[in-house]
């Protein structure tokens, strides 16, 4: 493994299908996306290898934070890897 990778790994009670979507589904993103206080007017999903995950998080005094994540790896619907950086 890459010494500058960070995994996160999470258990949730809830079905796979629904959380798949809670993460590739723009509008489902929009819903929960960001530190708390945040909201995430934009955001677009290329959902493929090489695709891109676009957004905006905005801050409680109103700063965009815009930032993108490119697809690594995806394997419906139990695995999604992508690197994340900021895109501002």
């Amino acid at each position: 493994m890459d010494t500058r990778a960070l995994v996160i790994t999470r258990l949730f009670d809830a079905p796979r299908e629904r959380l798949w979507q809670a993460w590739t589904d723009p509008e489902h993103v929009k819903r929960w996306w960001g530190p708390k206080g945040f909201t995430t007017p934009f955001c677009t999903i290329d959902l493929r290898v090489g695709g891109v995950f676009l957004y905006c998080m905005r801050s409680p005094e109103g700063k965009d934070y815009w930032s993108k994540n490119v697809y690594r790896e995806i394997v419906s619907p139990t695995r999604i890897v992508a690197t994340d950086s900021f895109a501002d």
